[in-house]
């Protein structure tokens, strides 16, 4: 039985990379960087790499945020450029497909919260802008948790905050390491969202769907 659903927030129920190019051409406006498409390239390159370096506990967060920038813009100040990056991402937020319809189908019959790598004012802010902060019972993120998905430590940390069994919640989310591996790992159940429908490892997830509505039938 499941009596509540945790969400991963980026890429799950908002459309990051949509976030991430506004925010990464405001960044290069405000610092007088001439665009290169090569060079945006390379960054998304560099990123993936060091969010994959996260993933395995590699890297710390707040070691990535600006390494990035450090690789790619050697010439510029990454810790400017990372702060500038993260002000307009906070002030973007895209929806993915049926991410209001299913949380406000949801929230009247589970307590809902979401499990973020972030930073908790940031992902708060970008929750209102898209309107459905309000159907969350609390945000949890790596930042005031103290640790990062997929650390067990993590999941232990939010569930204890939520006072119900691990077994009877849900993790839903994008990421079959972080959300899916790490939650499955901790005892919780698991959804994998997966609209691009990639190869993907299932030994840890207990459920696959394709679109955030198929959810209302939990």
């Amino acid at each position: 039985m499941i009596k509540a659903i945790f969400f991963d927030v980026d890429d799950t129920l908002l459309n990051f990379n949509a976030s991430a190019n506004y925010a990464y051409k405001k960044m290069l406006e405000e610092h007088h960087i001439p665009y290169d498409p090569n060079v945006e390239a390379y960054y998304h390159e560099v990123n993936k790499q060091l969010w994959q370096m996260l993933d395995h506990g590699k890297i710390t967060r707040d070691e990535l945020l600006v390494k990035r920038f450090k690789i790619v813009f050697k010439e510029y100040d990454a810790q400017k450029l990372n702060q500038s990056f993260l002000t307009y991402l906070s002030d973007s937020a895209y929806v993915n497909p049926n991410t209001i319809e299913t949380l406000s189908t949801l929230y009247k019959k589970y307590p809902l919260y979401a499990a973020s790598n972030s930073q908790y004012d940031l992902q708060l802010k970008r929750l209102k802008l898209a309107n459905i902060s309000k159907y969350f019972t609390d945000i949890y993120c790596s930042s005031s948790i103290g640790f990062t998905k997929p650390d067990i430590r993590f999941y232990q940390k939010c569930i204890e905050k939520t006072n119900i069994d691990p077994s009877e919640i849900l993790m839903v989310g994008d990421n079959i390491i972080t959300d899916i591996e790490g939650a499955k790992k901790a005892g919780l159940q698991t959804c994998l969202y997966d609209p691009n429908k990639l190869d993907h490892d299932l030994t840890y997830c207990d459920h696959v769907i394709y679109d955030l509505i198929e959810l209302i039938k939990y």
